[in-house]
């Protein structure tokens, strides 16, 4: 019984070559792909013993240690690409200067953040679309740039991108889509949005300004204040001044040296500009955008360092006019005193020197003048 066993056992077990044939046969990276790369080693001890030569083990030992090897380097190779990939994605809408999200990034999301609002509206029949957009532009960045060099300006694009994120909500999507231009997407608000503006405006006059004066200030003390004569000349900055541009810097008094210095620092802003505009049924991307950038560019019209709501209503936009009128009153009051304090009345070229860019500001001013004159 036992030798018919063993006749049996014999005759279905693989021969050698049976065993040869499969291990050559064996599509091993399809295998590596299902199972652990340890299960893939050739069966040493049962190829021993059917009589497989040691040659021809170490031959297929060392072709299968070969397969493994490349395969596992592909799937590494894949898998390092795919990181690669991910991250290049990634940086593809990051603004790189600021870490906030660039003009891509802006336009991908901008479009999901109006179909959100639409959804969220449908819920509540009764209540309009959510969502506002904040279009912002550092005011007179060009004199950043030309006077204090573009490592300030960067300097300053990088600490405005820091307050946005500071001050916005969580919740809410900033992104540098131009020079100095930002944009910020204020989802479930409409009204309010002014609000988180107007904070957003404050915080940056409250913290670039000082960091203006003092880069201004390290300019001067590093190159003197020579440094800043020609780009102020080049800004048409001393128009109107007391200060004779035709000199060469060397030929000016000391008087005209400290009125370029107060003239450029008094045209170092460090304020922003803000347009705020909220979602309009049937709203595109772009023309809620250019509701928003017509405000901005409002806002800088209106003397810049200032908000427009472009949703504003009657009673909102009067009470602005209003505040706005008795704060013209009162600068040309200031200006009035300071001219008759001076003795100047009759110095028609240093009045001129002295009044204020707004129109209205220096109709009302030269009206007291006059009056007083009569």
């Amino acid at each position: 019984m036992k030798k018919a066993d063993n006749s049996k056992n014999s005759k279905n077990q693989p021969t050698y070559e049976e065993l040869i044939n499969k291990e050559r046969e064996c599509p091993l990276i399809e295998q590596i792909n299902q199972k652990d790369v340890s299960s893939n080693t050739p069966n040493i001890e049962s190829l021993k013993k059917h009589g497989a030569p040691e040659e021809k083990i170490e031959e297929l030992v060392s072709i299968q240690n070969k397969q493994n090897k490349e395969f596992i380097e592909e799937k590494r190779d894949g898998f390092v690409l795919a990181l690669k990939n991910e991250k290049l994605d990634k940086e593809s809408v990051i603004d790189q200067l600021t870490s906030l999200n660039n003009l891509k990034g802006y336009s991908q999301e901008i479009n999901t953040y109006i179909q959100l609002a639409i959804r969220e509206a449908e819920k509540k029949p009764n209540k309009p679309a959510e969502l506002s957009l904040l279009m912002m532009d550092i005011d007179k960045f060009k004199n950043v740039n030309d006077i204090l060099g573009q490592t300030a300006g960067d300097e300053i694009l990088k600490k405005f991108a820091e307050i946005i994120q500071q001050t916005i909500r969580d919740t809410d999507y900033p992104a540098r889509i131009g020079g100095e231009e930002f944009a910020a997407i204020f989802p479930q608000t409409n009204g309010m949005a002014a609000i988180g503006a107007e904070r957003l405006r404050q915080a940056v006059k409250k913290e670039l300004k000082p960091m203006l004066d003092t880069f201004l200030d390290e300019l001067i003390e590093e190159r003197g204040i020579m440094s800043i004569y020609n780009p102020a000349k080049g800004l048409d900055l001393l128009k109107n001044s007391i200060i004779d541009t035709n000199k060469s810097f060397e030929d000016l008094t000391k008087n005209e040296q400290n009125e370029l210095y107060k003239i450029v620092k008094a045209n170092l802003l460090g304020t922003i500009s803000i347009g705020v505009e909220s979602y309009k049924k049937g709203d595109t991307p772009a023309t809620i955008k250019k509701r928003a950038d017509v405000a901005m560019y409002k806002a800088k019209q209106e003397g810049r360092d200032r908000v427009v709501n472009a949703s504003a209503t009657k009673k909102d936009k009067k009470k602005e006019r209003d505040s706005k009128k008795r704060q013209e009153v009162k600068i040309s009051n200031e200006v009035i005193k300071n001219i008759t304090s001076n003795k100047i009345r009759k110095d028609i070229d240093k009045i001129k020197n002295m009044l204020p860019k707004n129109k209205n500001i220096q109709r009302l001013i030269l009206q007291k003048l006059l009056e007083d004159l009569n």
